[in-house]
């Protein structure tokens, strides 16, 4: 994994643990699969009552201080676009942060192949990919053990 420390580019050799631990300050790429948006968006709470969206909220503002670079795809857009009027004004704070990443019928395809029942999520794991993420932040890591060879899935709480 290539991450940036300081203006030095150099491989990270160790676990994604050590990112976590680690007092130097590391850039990624991530890239959000909706639901981590709509918690932040919607002050959305788990079934059990607990806020989950004050993790997914300091993430995304992790994002907007420059502390990381996040990965929307068109796909992602769509999704939101279903819960948000205007998806593209969304992102507007951030887009100097942001990288984009379109999906092919090849991509659906390949994710219907992974997961027949869940495949906007392993659709997501594929794009994650194909962008070069680092990781795919989510808050169902399970649903994402379909690309696993592509890509890690991790909660908003490990980046913080």
């Amino acid at each position: 994994m290539l991450m940036k420390i300081a203006s030095f580019d150099f491989i990270l050799a160790t676990s994604p643990q050590r990112i976590k631990t680690s007092a130097l300050f590391f850039t990624m790429l991530l890239y959000f699969d909706t639901n981590v948006i709509l918690d932040a968006l919607l002050e959305r709470k788990n079934k059990y009552g607990r806020d989950i969206s004050l993790p997914a909220s300091k993430l995304l503002f992790q994002i907007v201080e420059c502390k990381h670079y996040i990965v929307i795809s068109n796909w992602a857009k769509r999704e939101l676009g279903k819960h948000i009027k205007n998806v593209n004004s969304l992102f507007a704070l951030i887009k100097p942060k942001m990288h984009t990443v379109n999906y092919t019928e090849e991509d659906v395809e390949e994710a219907k192949r992974r997961s027949p029942e869940h495949y906007e999520d392993a659709l997501h794991g594929i794009l994650a990919h194909k962008a070069g993420a680092d990781f795919i932040v989510t808050r169902n890591v399970t649903d994402f053990r379909c690309v696993s060879d592509l890509i890690e899935a991790r909660r908003p709480e490990f980046f913080l």
